[in-house]
């Protein structure tokens, strides 16, 4: 009997390993200039991510508050950080209602008059630049119960930024490009972030330019 429980343990272990492990993606090292508020001094921070933290008691799946290099949006669109040239974050309190049967209204607090429970959430708002200029608006799509950070590391060490607060501050990144496109025909045809072949103005074949992270580094 103690064998078997001991297996189960090392089954169970191995499964919560497996789930966390799978926590955070692997994608390439992105880097961007942020601005914890946007009226404030700049930070460069390497290998930014955007991180949701369990922010409830008790079990958890970790898979389901993964470490990310993309912006889940509620519209549906995931954007990826490669193609963000700006990010622009605010935390906004957020209120609902939900019409609740009469039967059911005495498990909640907060019930209006008409039937209705109020309640009300942080969200974070944001608005995406990609390298083309083309503007998303849209709120963060967030797991149940998590708290939302940028995270990464700086020349002094780790950073950690939670967005989910209301404070009244307007977070800002704005990334660096991996790499640049340019055309042989004239240089100052430069694309960021974009994989294109030909240069959209004068048509030349385009060079790919990987640009050094330590060249971005502060």
């Amino acid at each position: 009997m103690r064998l078997f429980t001991i297996i189960c343990a090392g089954i169970f272990i191995a499964c919560l390993t497996g789930l966390a492990s799978g926590q955070s993606e692997d994608s390439p090292s992105f880097t961007a200039t942020v601005y914890p508020d946007k009226s404030g001094e700049g930070i460069e921070v390497n290998h930014l991510k955007l991180d949701f933290v369990f922010a409830g008691y008790g079990v958890y799946i970790p898979s389901e508050y993964p470490t990310l290099t993309q912006i889940p949006l509620e519209v549906g669109e995931n954007v990826k950080f490669e193609n963000v040239k700006r990010l622009t974050l605010a935390g906004k309190r957020v209120s609902w209602k939900k019409y609740i049967e009469p039967d059911q209204r005495r498990k909640y607090e907060n019930m209006d008059g008409d039937g209705y429970y109020h309640w009300s959430d942080i969200e974070v708002e944001v608005t995406v630049t990609d390298w083309n200029d083309k503007v998303i608006t849209s709120r963060i799509k967030r797991p149940d119960v998590a708290d939302v950070f940028l995270i990464g590391q700086t020349n002094r060490g780790d950073f950690k930024l939670q967005l989910d607060q209301e404070n009244n501050k307007t977070v800002v990144a704005v990334f660096k490009p991996n790499f640049v496109m340019q055309c042989p025909n004239d240089h100052t045809h430069l694309y960021p972030n974009l994989n294109w072949q030909y240069c959209p103005i004068c048509g030349g074949k385009l060079k790919k330019i990987q640009i050094s992270k330590d060249s971005l580094s502060p």
